[in-house]
C-alpha cells in the first residue's frame, strides 16, 4: 500500500526523512481578556469581604461564646 507524501510515494508506516517539514503555526494568544475572569475575581474579593465583616460583626456574640467553650474544653 502507498501513501503519497509530498508527491512521492512512500510505503506506509514509514516516515520520509529527507522531505523538509513546514514549521509548526502557533497561534496568537487572544490579547482582549474575558469579562467573565474579571467578574468572578471582583465577586470572589466581594465575597471574602463580606465574609470577613460578617463574621467579625454580625457572628460577634456566637464567637466570644464559642472562644469562652474553646478555653474550658482545653
Amino acid at each position: 500500500m502507498q501513501v503519497f507524501n509530498n508527491d512521492k510515494p512512500v510505503r506506509a508506516g514509514v516516515t520520509q526523512r529527507n522531505s523538509p517539514t513546514p514549521p509548526m503555526q502557533v497561534e496568537s494568544a487572544p490579547k482582549k481578556k474575558s469579562k467573565l475572569t474579571l467578574y468572578i475575581v471582583i465577586a470572589l474579593v466581594i465575597g471574602i469581604a463580606l465574609g470577613f465583616i460578617l463574621n467579625k460583626n454580625y457572628l460577634y456574640e456566637e464567637n466570644k461564646s464559642l472562644e469562652a467553650l474553646d478555653a474550658k474544653i482545653a
